[in-house]
């Protein structure tokens, strides 16, 4: 089973789009507790210096755009996957019926507030000094893994807050499926920096990405919302690479926030 959900969570990434892709009049429903992941809006997406990984694979930076945009979401389900129902809905793919999703971004209000970053730090060494792990678990077989920490800069960030003011049509298109939750991943960034010119020629660079997330309960009752990023630190600009060492990561942080919200 692990196996098949590997070979599933590969595929969204090679091929950019969402696992399912539910339609008006065509979904299912969960058992209450469960929570919808929705993909960030398209516009909500912000990559400086994308043209290194554009050209190193020979895509264009939507194309890009879309990798990540299903990727995240993805890894979300992927971590949900054995603790709590869950799923998706993406857009319709060109039917003239207006999808679910499309629906909801069209209601959606974003509100920028400080929130502090959640992120990686050093792992600490028995017998050695350093940063410890920011999730601090007693159970070291329980702590998430990752690739190339390391502690951002910034210890606040502006965090894209979602929220919806037309309860009637959100409660109208979430009573749909069944969920208890909504996991709103609002935006998408990743800085990307070079040392020096001759680490850009050797493509040693650093990488910052930020994942935004609001969950909010069926009624649209604001439960938990903040920034997570991870530091990706690479001389390769290997997309697939890329998303595979740090989207798993960002979705096991944005877990272990929402948990204490989810009754």
């Amino acid at each position: 089973m692990k196996t098949i959900r590997t070979a599933l969570f590969l595929s969204l990434l090679a091929f950019g789009f969402l696992s399912m892709n539910f339609k008006d009049g065509n979904h299912s429903t969960m058992a209450k507790g469960g929570i919808l992941v929705i993909p960030f809006h398209p516009s909500m997406y912000f990559n400086s210096n994308d043209q290194f990984i554009c050209q190193a694979n020979n895509i264009t930076p939507a194309e890009l755009s879309s990798r990540i945009r299903a990727g995240v979401c993805g890894s979300m389900l992927d971590k949900l996957y054995g603790n709590y129902p869950s799923d998706t809905i993406s857009s319709s793919g060109g039917s003239k019926i207006r999808s679910d999703v499309d629906r909801l971004y069209g209601i959606a209000n974003y509100g920028l507030e400080e929130k502090p970053i959640l992120a990686y730090y050093n792992k600490v060494m028995p017998g050695t000094k350093g940063e410890k792990s920011i999730f601090n678990f007693n159970n070291k077989k329980n702590e998430p893994e990752y690739l190339n920490p390391a502690k951002p800069n910034l210890k606040k960030h502006r965090y894209y807050k979602v929220s919806f003011k037309d309860t009637a049509t959100y409660r109208n298109i979430i009573g749909k499926y069944g969920v208890s939750y909504v996991l709103f991943i609002d935006h998408f960034e990743m800085e990307t920096s070079f040392k020096d010119c001759v680490e850009m020629h050797n493509n040693v660079s650093k990488r910052d990405l930020y994942v935004h997330y609001t969950l909010l309960d069926d009624k649209g009752k604001f439960k938990d919302g903040g920034v997570v990023c991870l530091t990706y630190q690479s001389s390769s600009n290997n997309v697939q690479e890329l998303l595979k060492g740090t989207l798993p990561d960002l979705a096991g942080m944005i877990l272990q926030e929402i948990k204490p919200n989810l009754k």
